[in-house]
């Protein structure tokens, strides 16, 4: 399913739109895969420079984006 919900990168700032009602659980995960990605683009698919960014290792950045998604149990 897909989820209504998108982050929009401008300057020094992120903005997240949810459009939909989700569990907690669901939206928290799904603005964290927009946030990292965001941060991805922004370093040009650099996993390196996104993870020193986020503050979390490369294995931790590779974990969050291909964890569990939506509905997943975990």
């Amino acid at each position: 399913e897909s989820l209504d919900c998108y982050v929009l990168p401008a300057g020094d700032q992120i903005t997240l739109y949810i459009g939909a009602e989700l569990p907690l659980r669901s939206a928290l995960g799904e603005a964290e895969r927009q946030y990292i990605n965001a941060i991805l683009e922004r370093n040009e698919g650099n996993q390196s420079a996104a993870a020193k960014q986020l503050g979390i290792g490369r294995t931790t950045l590779w974990r969050r984006l291909t964890g569990p998604k939506e509905g997943d149990e975990g």
